[in-house]
């Protein structure tokens, strides 16, 4: 189980980083703006810089992977549900990634 979800945080962490520089992307332009109210929290405006984006980006995706194998060792069923978590976290990342390409 902990191979699965060291595969699924790798994954992960790849889509995510699609997900980031995509943002960075769309963001040159300036009628673009973060529409995610979630990131908008996390990056504290809707244009974030691209350090805003990488550095918050991926503490929130590796405080994620570290709770994640926390606690798939307290529970194994647990574990394989943080899998299916991940992998389709990284599918919406993906789609964000495809919508955010599309809009340069």
């Amino acid at each position: 189980m902990i191979t699965a979800l060291a595969i699924a945080s790798i994954i992960l962490l790849a889509s995510s980083f699609l997900d980031g520089v995509s943002t960075v992307v769309a963001l040159r332009n300036p009628v673009n703006i973060e529409l995610d109210p979630v990131m908008v929290w996390v990056f504290g405006t809707n244009r974030p810089t691209a350090s805003t984006i990488y550095v918050r980006g991926m503490s929130v995706i590796g405080l994620e992977i570290a709770l994640a194998f926390l606690l798939a060792h307290a529970s194994h069923p647990l574990g394989y549900l943080l899998v299916a978590g991940g992998l389709v976290q990284s599918g919406i990342h993906v789609w964000a990634a495809i919508q955010n390409f599309r809009l340069k």
